[in-house]
């Protein structure tokens, strides 16, 4: 891994076109799911060439999974994603209770399908209840950068097609989806607490 010191000017020049996509892009969809687990949102925008997708996932738990995703494309083609997320540790031997976990923030950028590059960064914290100022000091670490190549870009565009697949789900579809993992993770939280009595 190579550690952040000069930003490439490619990278420079990307980052000042997604500033004024995020600003001026135009809302051509949107899509928003929710129950009394999460709220999905996931959007697209578009300006001239470029398509701006957004996916918004909001955690109603105490666990605080968060995140939201960025991908940008030009002319169709994958050139970037920034990701800021929140995660829980998921502990064995039932130890449910702990609430520590990680913030990540990845921005990763694509010269060309050959080339790319990302920063990553990230931060533990102990207690859910102290994200948002642990989210803070978060945003003045430095990031690490690591180069990319072509298998790292194809792992990206997968990545924006399985998410634009859920984005063409029918409302149907993904209820009767969610109705399927209720009632699984309604068995794995009985076998938890049988578990755990």
């Amino acid at each position: 891994m190579l550690m952040l010191s000069l930003r490439p000017t490619w990278v420079k020049e990307m980052d000042e076109t997604i500033k004024k996509i995020d600003h001026e892009g135009i809302l051509t969809k949107e899509k928003v799911l929710e129950d009394e687990w999460y709220r999905s949102e996931k959007r697209i925008y578009t300006l001239e060439k470029w398509t701006k997708f957004e996916s918004i996932l909001k955690s109603y738990l105490r666990s605080r999974d968060d995140s939201q995703l960025n991908m940008y494309l030009f002319k169709g083609d994958f050139v970037a994603d920034h990701e800021m997320s929140s995660e829980l540790y998921r502990h064995k031997g039932g130890q449910m209770i702990r609430r520590d976990g990680v913030i990540k923030e990845v921005l990763t950028y694509y010269k060309n399908e050959e080339e790319g590059i990302r920063y990553a960064r990230s931060i533990e914290f102990k207690d859910s209840s102290q994200i948002d100022s642990v989210k803070m000091v978060l945003l003045h670490l430095p990031f690490e950068a690591t180069l990319l190549t072509h298998e790292d870009y194809q792992k990206s565009s997968d990545r924006y097609d399985r998410m634009m697949k859920s984005m063409r789900m029918s409302d149907f579809k993904s209820k009767r989806l969610n109705k399927k993992y209720d009632r699984k993770n309604d068995r794995l939280v009985k076998k938890r607490k049988k578990d755990f009595n």
